[in-house]
């Protein structure tokens, strides 16, 4: 982050934020004396010139306005180069969707936690890990990909749903309300055929709904487990939500539910209680 003379913010992405979503969101900044509130502002509509008007505005053309006047002013709120930045969206429930930010992967973590919760009693050594930077190149799984001895490996994951107006069927990579989206290949690697037929096999036998991640994008941290050294057999699970990578998304609590579920029959599965 850059701050000018003037007071305002300039920054650098982290992971794949789409440009179109950034002018005019609300932003909080944690600063060294606490929260700070801003806005992404950008040149006037009514200042632009005609091509200007008609192209994305790129993210280097936009700044953070926190409403002081001097960088000095900045400082003493707490605001100083290196300060994160994240999008200040609320999360609400609307009968039975909920949107929020930060759905990829938020929605991974909460599965894992209800996992961990719920399998004390399941003979099965599990391990929860929630590792980070995988926008950056999957490294928190790479790092624990070479410590973890496993059999399986699942990576739980929010996905992009295009079930959207304007968007060819065979586009629509996921749907909502569908159900966990299996994962058979994205443009990292290639789930565990085994895996994928075993979770195939207990969705259908628990009358639990699922679907297929119907595009060949993306990439998660399934890919270093099955790269590690011992070659652990993974897949990726994904609960489908729509707007992904912007300020707010929205998913469904049923998708949520029914990955859960699929999860916990896998793990009884492989320890034979069930």
């Amino acid at each position: 982050m850059h701050i000018d003379d003037n007071g305002f913010l300039r920054f650098e992405p982290l992971g794949g934020i789409d440009d179109r979503v950034l002018p005019s969101q609300s932003v909080v900044i944690k600063g060294t004396k606490g929260f700070v509130y801003g806005i992404i502002g950008a040149k006037p509509p009514h200042l632009l010139e005609r091509e200007e008007m008609e192209r994305v505005l790129p993210y280097k053309s936009l700044f953070i306005d926190i409403g002081v006047s001097s960088r000095e002013e900045a400082a003493k709120i707490g605001v100083e180069e290196g300060s994160p930045v994240t999008f200040n969206t609320p999360f609400i429930r609307q009968g039975n969707s909920i949107l929020g930010k930060a759905f990829d992967d938020r929605l991974g973590v909460y599965v894992v936690l209800e996992v961990l919760k719920s399998s004390y009693d399941i003979p099965v050594n599990i391990i929860g890990v929630f590792s980070t930077q995988e926008e950056f190149g999957l490294r928190g799984a790479q790092v624990a990909s070479f410590k973890l001895k496993a059999d399986y490996a699942l990576a739980l994951e929010c996905t992009a749903a295009a079930d959207t107006p304007g968007t060819p069927p065979h586009e629509m990579s996921t749907r909502l309300r569908k159900g966990p989206a299996i994962t058979i290949a994205d443009r990292a690697s290639i789930s565990s055929p085994t895996l994928v037929r075993m979770l195939i096999d207990i969705a259908k036998n628990n009358g639990i709904p699922y679907q297929f991640k119907g595009r060949k994008v993306g990439g998660t941290d399934a890919c270093m487990y099955r790269y590690s050294p011992l070659g652990i057999h993974a897949a990726t699970v994904s609960i489908p939500a729509r707007y992904i990578h912007s300020s707010l998304a929205v998913a469904d609590i049923s998708d949520i539910e029914n990955t859960l579920k699929l999860v916990m029959r896998f793990l009884e599965h492989i320890s034979g209680t069930r």
